[in-house]
């Protein structure tokens, strides 16, 4: 019964939402693809897995990361990208975290069910704190708030010094991690934006560094890489930020407090720079 509800659930959802985003991340191995859809796929677990093959913040983070190397992702939810980075061969072992007592419970049922668990350490801790010094390559945190990154980041940086690799998917105030890595001399390695249901998202890497540096206003906004506009999509990303750029303009203009309206000068001046930014890579 549970092999044909596996079927059921997958030609459904195949139907539903075709299938060249779902195969995309195996191209290079076809013959993965089936059987990770179907094989791996149980009544209880389906959900997770299939997100794992189509989450494009996911298939960016494993671009991200050391390959070959240990990972930690922090506030694992459901364990989608420690499953989806074994399955792929790009991490030997991984450590996944959560802080919260339910959300701890969860990550272990999900990641217990899976093929890789004896290769999936499931641990419960604040930020990095469930994390030996140096015991992974790269450290990956998603889905949390800018201020609450950085100070994760900034509550033990000894800690945080000892891993070779960041990789961060910030949902809110970006500028705030941005500037403390640039304060610690940490380079960028990587930026990149993707786009999932309508919505985009902004992953970045950095690596330990000594050298600080300054970023302007609207590097920390929008990102110094993705500010080269590089393909469609970032050129889209920029398109973006300058109406929320605009919006913020509209809404403090309403107000008549002096700090909103210098701040509505200061968003103005980064909405004239990133629109010529626009025009010259559309022109």
């Amino acid at each position: 019964m549970k092999q044909v509800m596996t079927w059921l659930v997958t030609i459904i959802y195949l139907l539903k939402n075709g299938c060249d985003e779902m195969l995309e991340p195996y191209n290079s191995v076809d013959w993965l693809a089936p059987r990770f859809c179907l094989g791996y796929i149980n009544y209880n677990t389906w959900k997770g897995a299939l997100m794992a093959t189509i989450d494009q913040r996911l298939l960016a983070a494993s671009r991200m990361i050391i390959p070959g190397g240990a990972v930690a992702d922090i506030g694992t939810d459901h364990g989608q990208l420690p499953c989806f980075l074994l399955e792929k061969g790009l991490a030997p072992q991984v450590v996944a975290t959560e802080w919260g007592d339910g959300p701890y419970q969860r990550a272990r049922e999900h990641i217990e069910t899976s093929p890789w668990s004896d290769r999936i350490a499931v641990r419960q801790g604040n930020g990095l704190e469930a994390l030996a010094w140096g015991e992974v390559h790269t450290v990956v945190i998603m889905g949390m708030g800018g201020d609450l990154m950085a100070e994760i980041l900034r509550r033990d940086w000894h800690l945080t010094s000892s891993f070779a690799r960041l990789v961060l998917q910030p949902m809110t105030r970006p500028a705030v991690p941005r500037l403390l890595l640039a304060a610690k001399g940490w380079p960028l390695i990587d930026e990149r934006v993707v786009r999932s249901r309508g919505r985009f998202f902004v992953l970045f890497s950095y690596q330990p560094g000594d050298r600080p540096y300054r970023l302007s206003a609207l590097e920390l906004e929008v990102g110094p890489q993705l500010l080269q506009a590089r393909d469609s999509i970032e050129l889209e990303y920029l398109t973006y930020c300058r109406r929320r750029l605009k919006a913020r303009c509209q809404n403090l203009s309403l107000s008549k407090q002096p700090q909103n309206q210098s701040k509505r000068l200061k968003y103005e001046l980064m909405g004239r720079e990133l629109e010529e930014i626009i025009d010259g890579k559309s022109g």
